[in-house]
């Protein structure tokens, strides 16, 4: 009887049917035993492969741990520096008060207005405390004539850690107060500066970038400046204020204005100064900020410097 073949599919040798059934064993078994081995290794070094495990688990976390507590020592050193500032502020008002008082008297026997500016944040049309930030302006002293009133708004960007290539950012703003106009009814109120859910806004855009900071990579495609760790916006506003005495002489007042709280009269060079930079700068619409916005400005600002 003639030896029965088969043709190999791949090369289309014939091969001995007998010599077929035997290679298909033997190739299963070297598998086998090739898998008995790789078991028996991994048993062997089980303890190895957790100690190195565990050791980079703990690697890892120390790294995390350091770029934590970089970050809380940034935000302590943040949150340290407005306390600080919130007293100091206290301590201004109360000299404001009492510096108030004492113009008043003075004012009042040359026949001058005595302004007070105050920025006020009060609830808006969703009846929360905080959505808006509006500023009012009181005549304390003589009647005066065509009051006109202008402002001014910077959004400050402080980031931490510090670059040190460049002092900081200052974005001129507008569209943050819209509106202004005179009242009726109190005497001494003269006009109110609003805006719509300003500082709702405001505090959404700082929020956003809170958030954002966390989940963004720190390297920025295209940019050498890495992300920093917390951007803080600090709000500058500023008031003009011209109009004419009882005697019909012209006059122009500048007063920074506090966040929440009575504005401080400025010197009139420092006033014409402030005003001249918020005309001649490329001013940024309120409405078309938001945290990515600033992230740009930020990275744009800092990266070209570097």
């Amino acid at each position: 009887m003639p030896e029965q073949t088969i043709k190999c599919p791949n090369c289309g040798t014939q091969i001995p049917l007998a010599e077929a059934l035997t290679e298909q064993p033997k190739e299963i078994s070297k598998i086998s035993t090739l898998i008995t081995k790789l078991r028996k290794f991994l048993i062997c070094n089980k303890i190895f492969f957790e100690t190195v495990i565990a050791t980079l688990l703990t690697v890892v976390l120390v790294i995390f741990g350091f770029y934590q507590n970089r970050i809380n020592s940034g935000q302590k050193e943040i949150m340290s520096t407005q306390t600080n500032l919130t007293e100091k502020q206290i301590q201004i008002d109360e000299q404001q008060t009492e510096l108030m008082t004492k113009q008043l008297e003075i004012q009042h026997q040359l026949n001058l207005p005595v302004f007070k500016v105050v920025s006020s944040v009060i609830s808006g049309e969703r009846k929360e405390f905080g959505d808006e930030d509006k500023i009012f302006v009181f005549n304390l002293g003589e009647a005066i004539t065509e009051l006109t009133c202008s402002h001014a708004v910077f959004f400050d960007i402080e980031l931490f850690p510090i670059p040190k290539s460049r002092g900081p950012l200052s974005i001129p703003v507008v569209g943050y107060y819209f509106t202004q106009g005179s009242t009726e009814g109190e005497p001494q109120l003269l006009i109110v500066i609003q805006g719509y859910n300003n500082n709702r806004k405001f505090v959404e855009i700082q929020r956003g970038l809170d958030r954002n900071l966390k989940i963004l990579p720190k390297k920025t495609e295209g940019y050498s400046l890495p992300l920093p760790e917390v951007i803080n916006i600090i709000r500058r506003k500023y008031v003009q204020l011209d109009y004419r005495d009882r005697f019909g002489k012209p006059h122009r007042s500048y007063y920074q204005i506090a966040q929440n709280g009575q504005g401080c009269p400025m010197a009139e060079q420092d006033g014409q100064k402030i005003f001249a930079l918020y005309r001649d700068s490329r001013a940024r619409e309120f409405t078309g900020l938001n945290d990515s916005a600033i992230l740009l400005e930020v990275l744009e600002f800092y990266d070209h410097w570097e």
